[in-house]
């Protein structure tokens, strides 16, 4: 409980100022292990010339980590606009192995946040786990 409250204090403009509760998830049943993406912020490079668009990937867990204020957020955001695809990883909440309900809950909620945010700014993504 304590990495929630902890979390949630340092993130509360991110629930706060989105309106996230009606959005839905559109998850692809793909593992971030069978994906041939590089990670977010790996810079542009020779790999990225033999695929038809520029593509990242990244973990909720990794965004959460990045991600505490607006200023991180707008920091994230310069990043992936840059991006053709963010394919983020939400593995880690969405899967039978979070059990903790009121974790996952919030887990969720904060994915959400996130997918509203991205699609305001037109950062184009997909959602695996």
């Amino acid at each position: 409980m304590n990495r929630l409250k902890t979390k949630y204090t340092r993130q509360k403009f991110l629930l706060n100022s989105t309106q996230y509760e009606g959005q839905t998830l559109e998850v692809n049943n793909q593992s971030a292990e069978s994906s041939d993406f590089q990670e977010f912020g790996t810079p542009w490079n020779l790999l990225d010339v033999l695929t038809p668009c520029f593509t990242r990937t990244v973990s909720i867990r990794r965004m959460d980590q990045m991600i505490d204020t607006e200023e991180d957020w707008n920091v994230f955001l310069v990043t992936a606009n840059q991006l053709d695809l963010l394919i983020i990883d939400a593995s880690s909440c969405l899967t039978a192995t979070n059990t903790n309900p009121i974790l996952r809950d919030y887990d969720i909620a904060t994915l959400k946040a996130y997918t509203v945010r991205l699609a305001n700014a037109g950062v184009k993504y997909a959602i695996i786990a």
